[in-house]
């Protein structure tokens, strides 16, 4: 799942973060925690 979700963000693929998002909206519990991690990355890998 983390793979999807860089990769999304990387090449700024809007409808695969849509399809993520909806995963973690209906509850995905795996997704929303693999979601808040890598956003958690993401912000501290690029707030430099």
């Amino acid at each position: 799942m983390e793979k999807e979700i860089m990769k999304a963000i990387v090449t700024h693929d809007i409808e695969a973060l849509r399809v993520i998002f909806a995963d973690v909206v209906k509850g995905n519990a795996s997704v929303k925690a693999d979601l808040l991690s890598m956003v958690g990355v993401f912000i501290k890998n690029n707030s430099l």
